[in-house]
């Protein structure tokens, strides 16, 4: 079973998405209605990755990792034809960043030269991977500025941006069959 599914379907603007309970793909439009699946998910995916946090840490979730985390799950559920839904996109590109924020943070300290470089290494990866999740780039500063020293970081990410990737693909085969 090939786990790299090809990007979505670019659709043509104002046609309903089936992913988005009728909603219109245009980008721009007013964000979310009550009935897309993204107003749901987004809550839902966070409130669940904190729980897991708590179980397994002992502690709530970075409240600055949430915002990222947030986004990705955002961009999956409410415009998946305009968002790169590949494995590697969702999980290996923000684990990636991880890692190159905490190796950034370790040999070049949280100087703006040390941030530029991770940004330059993560733009870098995205083209190595040939994929797009902009909160990437966040995830990667981001292990920066918790001054990241240990592998349970990019573990963390790893887990919760697979989980969220899991919830899109079982909700997508759920809703395809119905």
């Amino acid at each position: 079973m090939d786990l790299d599914w090809p990007k979505c379907e670019q659709k043509d603007e104002g046609q309903p998405d089936p992913g988005t309970a009728g909603s219109p793909t245009r980008r721009g439009s007013d964000g979310p209605s009550a009935e897309s699946p993204a107003f749901i998910a987004v809550p839902a995916i966070l409130f669940l990755l904190d729980a897991i946090s708590r179980l397994v840490h002992r502690k709530s979730t970075e409240f600055l990792v949430v915002p990222p985390l947030a986004v990705v799950a955002y961009l999956l559920f409410s415009g998946p034809a305009q968002s790169d839904t590949r494995l590697r996109a969702v999980v290996l590109l923000p684990v990636v960043a991880s890692l190159v924020g905490e190796v950034g943070y370790r040999y070049l300290g949280l100087t703006p030269w040390g941030i530029a470089a991770v940004v330059l290494v993560v733009m870098a990866m995205q083209w190595a991977l040939r994929a797009r999740m902009a909160p990437a780039l966040a995830i990667g500063v981001l292990a920066m500025l918790l001054r990241v020293e240990d592998p349970w970081y990019a573990a963390d990410v790893g887990l919760a941006t697979l989980f969220t990737w899991t919830a899109f693909f079982g909700w997508r085969l759920v809703r395809s069959r119905l």
